[in-house]
């Protein structure tokens, strides 16, 4: 439809109709707001941990954004709906129960919003599974496990903490896989909003990150104040409070000479933050003296995790 027909058609919303009936009518003609989503990644564009990623007990995520409990193998793929190539996320069991959250933070407080806020919302995805069974959660879903792609949509009327949740599945073979994520405000699912990559990368960044650096670079020089050494580094985005700091790979510590004098360093928020951005600093104690330059040899990723 053309922007112009777009227009026109306003003439029919009804005067004095409800925000849902707005909302379903600008949706009918091809109008909608945008930052309507309140999932974030709820197009699985970002895998900042990687694309194919089994999880144990405890919580733990796949694509961004998306977590079990209970241990699950999400792979990310894509599908043809409604002659719309889409990402998806295919979760598998890896027990017998399969426990899917998305967690979604309270503005007020910086933490997960309490379970009865999702009532009232309205939660929509396109979904296939193998399991004909009450998904429980927030989602409404009794699935139906054919393996064919279906849309559902349902007004949350009762509060929850998780997205779904099944009992008595088959580890390893029970999945379900879903597309296009949306939960918003009101009784009517509209159309899904898509955001940019970068856009939803940035979202996703406040709550993990990861810093990838190939072998052999030297990624920051620091002085030795009272036998330590300093390098700050400064991550994409802000986060959204407190973080954990872990790494795969090797970092040493080299002198002018090339040298290494220390390998392994810490990590810890800095102090000095001076921007919007969020320094984290690699020190290391060893009564050390003159210049430090810290460089990979290997491989190198460092986690950033501030998640809910």
């Amino acid at each position: 439809m053309s922007k112009a027909r777009n227009i026109a058609a306003l003439s029919t919303v009804e005067v004095g109709a409800t925000a849902d009936q707005t909302k379903a009518d600008l949706n009918a003609i091809g109008v909608s707001g945008g930052r309507k989503n309140l999932i974030i990644n709820g197009g699985f564009d970002v895998w900042q941990r990687g694309t194919n990623i089994t999880t144990g007990v405890g919580y733990s995520y796949g694509p961004d954004r998306l977590s079990d409990y209970w241990g699950a193998t999400y792979l990310k793929q894509t599908a043809t709906i409604n002659s719309e190539t889409v990402n998806t996320c295919k979760i598998t069991a890896q027990s017998s129960y399969l426990y899917i959250y998305n967690k979604v933070e309270d503005n007020l407080t910086n933490n997960v919003v309490a379970n009865a806020w999702y009532v009232g919302k309205t939660i929509s995805f396109w979904y296939r599974s193998n399991l004909a069974t009450a998904m429980g959660g927030y989602s409404g879903l009794n699935a139906i496990g054919d393996g064919v792609w279906r849309y559902h949509s349902h007004t949350i009327t009762s509060a929850a903490d998780n997205l779904f949740q099944a009992g008595g599945v088959t580890s390893g073979s029970s999945y379900i896989e879903i597309a296009n994520l949306q939960l918003e405000l009101g009784s009517v699912a509209t159309d899904f909003e898509h955001r940019s990559y970068g856009e939803e990368l940035a979202l996703c960044q406040r709550y993990y990150e990861e810093i990838k650096i190939a072998n052999d670079r030297v990624i920051g020089c620091g002085g030795v104040v009272g036998g330590s050494y300093f390098v700050t580094y400064i991550t994409a985005l802000a986060k959204r409070g407190a973080a954990t700091y872990s790494y795969t790979g090797t970092l040493n510590a080299v002198n002018s000479s090339g040298g290494v004098v220390q390998t392994g360093p810490s990590f810890s928020p800095s102090s000095e933050i001076g921007s919007s951005h969020f320094p984290v600093t690699a020190y290391h104690a060893s009564g050390l003296t003159g210049t430090v330059l810290l460089k990979t040899s290997s491989a190198f990723i460092l986690k950033i995790n501030a998640e809910l």
